[in-house]
């Protein structure tokens, strides 16, 4: 159920609606880690839709969730490493790229996230594409064009046909950029 609330939410363009799905989708999935915590699913998309909620609620009114999120993608990756194509990894090596150091980011850890996700779950394109963007901005620009590549003969299983090719576009633009 949070799932599904959690793909609603993402397809609603109004914001009041995309909050209330968002908050119905936190208290499934905190049901589901209630009534089962060996379970990796509740822990995942608890993780995920407060991931969302708080972006959607902004930094300041939200940071209090950065503890809450870590500590279910941690429960998810310790549970089932691979659980939705791996990610957990994508999403705790995001948070530690993109959170100050003050609250709790570390561009070390995030980076090492985002490869041993791809290690983990080499199918992972989103993944892919994140830590190519890391390695670019590292100026480890060889390690990021051979992603960005293998990006185009990659399949994903997660992601549905049209995800796919929004991904390898995006990977096309980032190869653009860096010649």
């Amino acid at each position: 159920l949070a799932k599904l609330k959690y793909y609603l939410a993402d397809q609603e363009t109004e914001s009041a609606k995309k909050l209330k799905l968002f908050e119905a989708a936190i208290e499934a999935a905190k049901k589901a880690v209630a009534l089962d915590g060996n379970r990796v699913e509740g822990h995942f998309w608890l993780g995920a839709c407060d991931g969302e909620y708080a972006d959607l609620k902004g930094a300041m009114s939200s940071l209090g969730l950065v503890k809450v999120i870590r500590k279910e993608f941690e429960a998810a990756l310790a549970i089932n490493p691979v659980y939705e194509n791996g990610a957990a990894y994508l999403a705790l090596g995001q948070m530690d790229l993109s959170l100050p150091r003050l609250f709790g980011g570390s561009d070390k850890r995030g980076l090492e996230r985002l490869e041993q996700g791809a290690q983990a779950a080499p199918t992972n394109i989103e993944l892919k594409l994140a830590l190519a963007d890391a390695y670019s901005k590292k100026g480890r620009k060889d390690d990021a064009r051979r992603l960005l590549e293998s990006i185009a003969t990659t399949g994903d299983p997660a992601r549905s046909p049209k995800e796919l090719a929004d991904l390898r576009n995006k990977a096309r633009l980032q190869l653009d950029k860096m010649k």
